[in-house]
């Protein structure tokens, strides 16, 4: 007869031969996407992009990570430490993650930014002008951001995918001051920080092409515990700041980060953000710039754009 524990023993089996099976279904997916993509020799990868090349494509310079903005004084939170930690204890009981930790990222992720822009909304210390503006953001869930290149003396249509865009306008406009890449992985921060900053890339030029005042593009490549803050500023100087979630000095330092930076978004909302002789015409259609939200089918593809086509 068998026990109780032999049964356990069964279905942890069961899930993690389940699991394995999910993985390999994704990997087919992968696969099948990937040889598509090979098939177009104009499309390019963010995750293909070299990144030596950001100067003569972009026009971008590696700033300093003693960049004035990083040293500045955040904005108080909006936000109780101990209710996003409450949220993130009912996620950590909801999501089984004895195999699969990488499971936890997104809902952990999605936790933190839907409750830091909740809250900053409803702070009490904000202007009204910038409550106003921020009544109208909200997150927008893995959008595809697009652009036509002159990438080693050939025209390439850079595309990249981020999962969380902060909008606050309309997309013909690229009214968004925040994208976040999520890692695929623990540990895989530095790596979603680069497909982030090449998302910037493109939003940051096509501002300039199209004669905005304001070109800052503010990003952040995570895996939920470890946070790549990144700035593209004024002077098309790029640079990033690290902090870890492991202390509540370092917890407060990112929701503050974050908050600050919703606050930056709303201060541009409520301004004109172009010259009037470029208002005519949307960002998009000066700069071929073009940010659309993935489909259905697109969104099971997501990965596709963080594997390596060389």
């Amino acid at each position: 007869m068998r026990t109780t524990s032999s049964y356990e023993d069964v279905a942890q089996k069961f899930n993690y031969l389940r699991s394995q099976l999910n993985h390999l279904e994704e990997d087919i997916e992968k696969l099948q996407v990937h040889s598509k993509m090979l098939g177009d020799s104009t499309v390019l990868a963010t995750c293909s992009f070299e990144l030596d090349l950001l100067k003569p494509t972009f026009n971008l310079t590696r700033g300093v990570s003693s960049n004035p903005y990083w040293t500045r004084r955040w904005d108080a939170l909006g936000l109780r430490l101990e209710d996003l930690d409450r949220v993130l204890q009912d996620v950590n009981k909801a999501v089984r993650i004895r195999d699969e930790p990488e499971r936890l990222i997104r809902p952990r992720l999605e936790a933190i930014l839907e409750s830091t822009l909740v809250h900053g909304k409803r702070a009490s210390n904000l202007p009204s002008v910038l409550a106003q503006s921020m009544k109208h953001f909200q997150w927008q869930y893995q959008t595809r951001v697009e652009m036509t290149i002159n990438y080693k003396n050939a025209e390439r249509q850079l595309n990249g995918i981020v999962d969380f865009n902060l909008q606050w306008g309309s997309p013909e406009n690229l009214e968004t001051n925040l994208v976040v890449v999520m890692a695929d992985s623990l540990g895989g921060a530095s790596r979603a920080r680069y497909q982030a900053l090449l998302s910037m890339a493109m939003i940051h030029r096509a501002r300039k092409d199209a004669g905005m005042r304001d070109c800052r593009v503010f990003g952040l490549g995570t895996d939920s515990y470890e946070f790549h803050f990144i700035l593209i500023d004024n002077n098309s100087e790029y640079s990033w700041h690290i902090i870890h979630w492991d202390s509540d000095q370092h917890r407060v330092d990112i929701i503050s980060r974050l908050t600050t930076i919703m606050r930056d978004a709303a201060t541009l909302a409520s301004t004109s953000p172009r010259d009037s002789n470029t208002a005519e015409k949307s960002v998009s259609e000066i700069s071929g710039c073009i940010t659309t939200e993935l489909n259905p089918e697109e969104k099971k593809e997501k990965k596709l754009l963080s594997l390596s086509l060389v």
